[in-house]
């Protein structure tokens, strides 16, 4: 069900909402997709990673600062 699409065509007559059968994506750009996610998402954790220790490191030296 999923599948069907509704989509504006046009006919002789003018607009028509035709129900068309949309293409399943093969099994190869299914698995491009999920390795472009997993890709993604290994960059953001990183990312989030490297952001974590720059705030722990600003809390630090911000704390030795002050009791200096």
């Amino acid at each position: 069900m999923d599948r069907l699409k509704k989509q504006p065509c046009r006919t002789a007559k003018g607009a028509d909402t035709v129900f068309v059968v949309t293409k399943r994506e093969s099994g190869k750009t299914a698995k491009r997709g999920m390795k472009e996610k997993n890709l993604r998402s290994q960059v953001e954790n990183i990312w989030a990673e490297t952001m974590k220790r720059r705030v722990k490191l600003f809390k630090v030296t911000r704390n030795a600062i002050m009791e200096m």
